[in-house]
């Protein structure tokens, strides 16, 4: 990358950084060629093939005396809302989670309004989030039945609709053909 003096007047005090990455030394050649093509930024655009907003936007953030302006910026928002619920409602939101380890936010909700606090099912829902999130919340495991409590596995009777107004029952046994009506 060469800087031309003539083209940037403080050049000579430029002290180019090894470390722009590869998007802001392409900047850099956006600048370069825009500058040398008599302040052009149409023949620039369309020689990058970049929008004109974008061109302008990079123009307008350059410092020739920093070029590491022409670097991306952080997109994370600088000031980030913080939650609001008090202290008081997430302690007893984590002791009635750890009494009611299966009850949902709702159930929880209901159970916090009649004590006398007033919130929301979703501000309930945020919290317990953020409780596990932060590894303050344990859950407890999942706990299935075994498959043989569940009920048989394999079905008494099936039932099938034909094309014609009858429902046709098909037991496990394999005998077919026992038809009922329609509104049995």
């Amino acid at each position: 990358m060469v800087i031309q003096p003539s083209l940037l007047p403080q050049a000579r005090r430029i002290r180019m950084s090894a470390v722009l990455s590869r998007e802001a030394r392409q900047r850099l050649r956006w600048i370069e060629f825009y500058l040398a093509h008599e302040r052009n930024a149409r023949l620039t655009c369309r020689h990058f093939g970049i929008s004109s907003a974008t061109f302008y936007r990079w123009w307008a953030r350059y410092d020739p005396r920093r070029l590491t302006t022409l670097e991306d910026r952080s997109r994370r928002p600088r000031r980030v809302r913080q939650p609001q619920t008090p202290a008081a409602v997430v302690a007893r939101i984590r002791a009635l989670r750890e009494t009611y380890p299966r009850w949902g936010k709702a159930k929880l909700a209901v159970l916090l309004r009649a004590e006398g606090w007033p919130v929301s099912v979703s501000t309930v829902g945020r919290t317990l989030s953020r409780l596990r999130r932060l590894g303050q919340l344990r859950e407890p495991a999942v706990v299935r039945a075994p498959a043989a409590s569940r009920g048989p596995t394999s079905r008494a009777r099936q039932a099938t609709w034909s094309n014609s107004t009858r429902w046709s029952w098909k037991s496990s046994r394999g005998c077919a053909g026992c038809t009922s009506p329609r509104g049995m």
